[in-house]
């Protein structure tokens, strides 16, 4: 098995995202959850949404994709996967507990920092310059997502910023687009 090229490497990245905004996005509207949970993972989800994105605009860009299915196919593909995975951590939580919101933050910074390591590795292991400097920049992203994560967590445990604050900077993005 080669390299990935530009289009196979956007694939990987699309798809990551996908279920990276499933996620987020299937929690943000779990009814048993309480609102400021909800609230969380609303305005994870929107970051998510955010990046998958650019990636797509990366990929019509390029000209890559012929036959490759768009996002909102690509969500829906996922969709029960992502549910499963779910439905076993709102029981856990349902179990143990929800989690406060600086515990959320810290999942994301993690989930965030996974991405950096991945695209860190592609971007260290291919020989294809076009494809290692999109890594590259995908690299730099996750390490900006990571940066504001970690900024968002620390606001949140010093109750510098409350959860609704996250919950207005979600609807504002979404209003924005």
């Amino acid at each position: 098995m080669g390299e990935p090229d530009l289009d196979a490497a956007l694939r990987m990245a699309i798809n990551r995202e996908v279920v990276s905004f499933l996620y987020y996005d299937i929690l943000s509207g779990q009814k048993n959850f309480p609102e400021y949970l909800r609230q969380v993972f609303s305005f994870l989800a929107e970051g998510e949404r955010e990046h998958l994105a650019a990636l797509v605009g990366s990929q019509q860009k390029h000209g890559g994709g012929a036959g490759f299915e768009g996002p909102a196919d690509l969500i829906e593909k996922n969709r029960a996967f992502v549910q499963e995975r779910v439905r076993e951590e709102v029981a856990e939580a349902i179990r143990k507990g929800y989690p406060e919101p600086r515990e959320v933050l810290t999942r994301a910074v993690k989930k965030e920092q996974q991405s950096a390591r991945f695209y860190s590795f592609y971007s260290g292991s291919v020989k294809n310059r076009e494809v290692k400097a999109f890594f590259k920049t995908l690299l730099q992203e996750e390490k900006e997502h990571v940066k504001i994560m970690k900024a968002l967590h620390l606001l949140v445990e010093k109750g510098i910023m409350g959860v609704n604050n996250l919950a207005d900077k979600a609807k504002t993005k979404k209003g924005s687009r």
